[in-house]
């Protein structure tokens, strides 16, 4: 199975994606950089498995969230590319960011804690 089989089995089995939504194709990109083509089939089971009909075609979370069940539970093995970056890698931060740090940091921590339970 190819990337463009994997997207038509999908919507076979789901249904389309919505009108004039960027999904199919975000998805579609997401398969190409981080899926190994070689264990679609593979794929397509684990999300036929942990994903409901009833809830349309997968996004990305979904897919993901299906990979992650099926390694759990001991049902299959990853189906990554070995180019793949876990989504949680850290990113640098902003200057911004920093500065937003800095100024935390500079007022104290229990402020920093005081103002975010205000915030929420």
């Amino acid at each position: 199975m190819n990337y463009s089989e994997f997207m038509q089995e999908i919507q076979k089995y789901y249904g389309g994606y919505k009108e004039n939504s960027a999904v199919p194709q975000y998805v579609f990109s997401y398969l190409q950089r981080d899926i190994n083509e070689s264990k679609l089939d593979r794929l397509f089971r684990f999300v036929t498995y942990h994903h409901s009909h009833r809830f349309g075609a997968p996004g990305i979370a979904e897919i993901e969230k299906s990979i992650s069940e099926a390694l759990y539970r001991k049902k299959g093995e990853d189906v990554h590319s070995s180019n793949f970056t876990p989504h949680d890698t850290e990113r640098p931060n902003t200057q911004e960011e920093d500065k937003q740090v800095a100024e935390l940091f500079k007022q104290g921590l229990s402020e920093a804690f005081k103002k975010q339970v205000e915030n929420k």
